[in-house]
């Protein structure tokens, strides 16, 4: 898998530092976690939502897709 990394940054820092590979975000299936990369999400009691693309209008729907990857494999299904 090769993508740009610097355009998934963005995404990749708000997922990890809002800790989305919980279990409870681990059991979810990829079209709905694509669905929250892609147009932001708000968990319940979080601080602050995660803006749609991670803040980064410049993602395509295959960096999203690589994004995903990337997080289930380095934290598991």
């Amino acid at each position: 898998m090769r993508f740009n990394l610097k355009p998934v940054l963005a995404v990749l820092f708000m997922a990890t530092s809002a800790s989305i590979m919980t279990t409870s975000v681990q059991a979810q299936d990829d079209e709905t976690l694509i669905g929250h990369i892609s147009n932001g999400f708000e968990s319940p009691g979080a601080a602050m939502p995660m803006p749609a693309k991670g803040g980064n209008t410049d993602l395509s729907d295959e960096d999203i897709e690589n994004v995903l990857a990337y997080l289930r494999k380095e934290f598991g299904k």
